[in-house]
């Protein structure tokens, strides 16, 4: 019996679908980080033989909790900078794998490939695996064909149902329907309507702060504002106020400085170096979050 917990987006579901390609599982976890510790400390990753965890950026504690559990029957396979601290000490293991530079998908594959090869859907599963780490990293630029499989691929997830898209890529990547691909082109229309709606206020020459984003946007800012570096982006999901950061610049551990704030509002926080983002307390005011995003600010 195995429980994987996964990342509620595209990443996250590619690496339920190479597990699943590979082995059998009881029961599947996908959030977002704010939900990550209640599931752990709820016990909802309890009572299996395997624990998998995939494209989560475990805490310290939620590391511990797992791991004790589990010990050698824990599988986690990460790419998010925080990971690296928390790992260190855990990467004698086999089975955990902690790095950057690729999607957590690509990682799953890599770590099992000689597995994957003997896969009937491998030409499939790797043209697919290819499109979400292109997205997932944002190799708009030096992959941009592969870039925009995966853009297109975003948008099916996020159109649909976590477990709609899974059943739907369960092979791998073949070609889009019409359907799909009606559905990919009325979403490019909407996005760019919405984004060009959604108010905006200049930092600086090279910085923007959105309001009220639509949550299935967030990803495009800097494919519609393209005289932008960095984008502040707030807007709801659930029902809960979160801000998104993104940036063009190089050396800049956007990660790393969102760990580094201090604010009781704030539930969790991360990401990579030129993506990362916030998930804040319900009631939290528009004053603490516009703060938080000074502070992250003058930082950069």
């Amino acid at each position: 019996m195995r429980v994987l917990l996964t990342h509620h987006d595209l990443d996250g579901v590619g690496c339920d679908i190479l597990i699943r390609n590979l082995v059998p599982l009881s029961k599947v976890c996908n959030c977002g980080y704010g939900k990550v510790g209640n599931i752990i400390s709820s016990g909802g990753l309890s009572g299996f033989d395997t624990c998998i965890v995939t494209d989560i950026s475990l805490t310290q504690d939620q590391f511990n909790t797992i791991n004790e559990e589990y010990g050698n029957k824990m599988v986690w396979i990460d790419h998010h900078p925080h990971s690296l601290e928390v790992a260190e000490h855990a990467l004698e293991y086999d089975n955990v794998v902690v790095k950057m530079g690729a999607s957590a998908t690509m990682l799953v594959m890599m770590k099992y490939m000689e597995y994957f090869k003997k896969n009937k859907n491998f030409t499939q599963l790797s043209k697919f695996v290819s499109y979400v780490d292109a997205y997932d990293m944002w190799r708009c630029d030096s992959r941009p064909v592969e870039f925009q499989r995966g853009y297109d691929l975003n948008t099916l997830f996020w159109d649909g149902s976590y477990w709609s898209f899974r059943d739907r890529f369960m092979c791998g990547f073949d070609k889009f329907s019409t359907k799909e691909l009606q559905i990919i082109s009325q979403h490019n229309r909407n996005r760019d309507s919405s984004i060009k709606e959604t108010h905006r206020e200049e930092l600086d020459k090279e910085t923007a702060l959105f309001l009220g984003a639509a949550r299935k946007y967030i990803n495009d800012f800097s494919l519609i504002f393209d005289n932008y570096q960095t984008f502040f982006i707030v807007y709801h999901s659930d029902g809960m106020p979160k801000l998104s950061i993104r940036t063009r610049k190089e050396g800049i551990p956007l990660d790393k400085i969102i760990k580094g704030i201090d604010n009781e509002n704030i539930v969790s926080g991360g990401g990579h170096n030129k993506a990362a983002g916030i998930d804040f307390c319900e009631n939290v005011s528009f004053d603490t979050i516009i703060d938080v995003v000074e502070m992250i600010y003058k930082k950069l």
